[in-house]
């Protein structure tokens, strides 16, 4: 693992080295550079810009040529998906085992999170037979079991047939971490989440695939699957505006891969870790998000002095303070 996904991938508290990381970070971005001129109104970090659209605003296309999509392309989006889902579970009667529930047989599947979390945009189309086996392999949970009321994470891995039925199948990592398909509750909330992490990290290693559009501005925050430093395509800034979070556009001229490589060569350089509980966020929310090619998030909240915060997967938190010149470039001096 590299020191900038030991930055934000460990409990190491010790001061990260980031030797070599940076110096890819600058290579990369003086290729860009060099190759900036070849096709015109394409972005460094392969962001197609459509006519009339603004720079990482919905839908903003990201270039992916044909040949290295995977070979199997769904024609309906995660969120169509995650949508139809939660139809589906919300429709269930919990006092009775109504539905046929997780067969063998199943194509692919898709995982969806919950307010804060995000599923990956991607279905899972290798190892489908080993996600189906371990769930019939969870043990079926107790009767009348006591369960405590923290929250943790919510989620729902949606296994997909060739007849296109669906099955969700709904978990959870608090609570009993109990795992549900209509059919059968069962135990192993928690392991059968890590499976699905597992296989679709194996998956990630093997293809070339990319998101075609930028992630929105939303209440999620983080990604189930983990963010990948070293796939960073591009960012974004968010704001609260009442109720609904908006993209603000860039400064113009704007260079987002440019962008993108300096904030987070600043971040693995600059951040720090803390668990200092005494600060407050700025009023209005603002965050900066970068996002990998697979649309994994990683989100820096702004907060009231100034500086931003941000949490790693394992819930340690970091602070980041951006250099002058890239606040303004990223338009944060407002």
């Amino acid at each position: 693992m590299s020191d900038i996904q030991d930055l934000f991938h460990t409990n190491d508290t010790q001061e990260p080295s980031t030797e070599g990381w940076a110096d890819k970070v600058r290579t990369r971005r003086r290729r860009r550079h060099v190759g900036a001129g070849v096709a015109a109104g394409v972005l460094a970090v392969g962001l197609a810009i459509p006519l009339g659209a603004t720079l990482l605003r919905q839908p903003v296309q990201v270039a992916s040529p044909a040949e290295t999509q995977p070979p199997a392309v769904s024609p309906v989006s995660a969120a169509d998906v995650c949508a139809d889902a939660a139809d589906l579970v919300a429709k269930r009667d919990p006092a009775q085992y109504a539905d046929e529930g997780v067969k063998e047989g199943a194509d692919r599947v898709w995982l969806c999170g919950d307010g804060t979390w995000g599923g990956p945009f991607e279905p899972l189309t290798v190892g489908v037979d080993e996600a189906v086996q371990a769930f019939l392999g969870s043990p079926m949970a107790p009767q009348d079991q006591a369960c405590t009321m923290e929250y943790v994470m919510a989620y729902t891995a949606v296994f997909e047939y060739r007849d296109g039925t669906r099955v969700p199948v709904t978990g959870e990592l608090h609570g009993c971490r109990h795992l549900a398909d209509g059919a059968s509750t069962r135990s192993g909330g928690e392991e059968f989440l890590t499976t699905l992490k597992n296989l679709w990290t194996a998956q990630r290693a093997a293809d070339d695939y990319s998101i075609k559009i930028a992630p929105p501005c939303s209440d999620q925050t983080m990604s189930i699957l983990p963010f990948d430093p070293q796939s960073v395509i591009g960012l974004q800034v968010c704001s609260l505006d009442g109720e609904t979070w908006k993209t603000d556009e860039l400064p113009a001229g704007s260079d987002n891969g440019d962008l993108a490589d300096k904030t987070m060569a600043s971040i693995t350089d600059g951040s720090e870790e803390s668990d200092d509980p005494m600060f407050e966020f700025a009023t209005p929310q603002r965050r900066v998000q970068m996002f990998d090619r697979f649309g994994s998030r990683l989100t820096l909240e702004r907060l009231a002095d100034g500086r931003f915060l941000a949490f790693s997967d394992d819930g340690t938190m970091r602070f980041w303070t951006p250099p002058a010149d890239l606040g303004t470039s990223l338009g944060l001096d407002g």
